[in-house]
C-alpha cells in the first residue's frame, strides 16, 4: 500500500481559512466534522472526556501554576 501525501499551501487550506477564527485557536473533530475550538484563559489546560467527547479547556488541578505541576509529575 502505497500513501501519498499532498502538501497544502496555508493560504489555499479551505478548512483553516474557514474555522480558524482567532490566534491560539485548535482545529479537532467533532460528531460532524471538522470543528473550531477556540482557546482556552490563561493557566487553563486542555482536557479529553474520552472516546465520543470534544475537547474542552478547564483549570488545572491543584491551581494554574502548571510549571509547578509538571515539576511534580516528572518527579523533580
Amino acid at each position: 500500500m502505497t500513501v501519498t501525501w499532498k502538501k497544502v499551501a496555508f493560504e489555499d487550506d479551505v478548512i483553516l481559512k474557514s474555522l480558524l477564527t482567532e490566534r491560539g485557536s485548535i482545529i479537532y473533530r467533532n460528531a460532524t466534522g471538522p470543528a473550531e475550538l477556540l482557546h482556552g484563559t490563561d493557566g487553563q489546560v486542555l482536557i479529553s472526556g474520552g472516546n465520543g467527547a470534544d475537547p474542552s479547556w478547564a483549570d488545572a488541578a491543584g491551581g494554574a501554576d502548571i510549571a509547578a505541576q509538571t515539576l511534580t509529575w516528572l518527579g523533580i
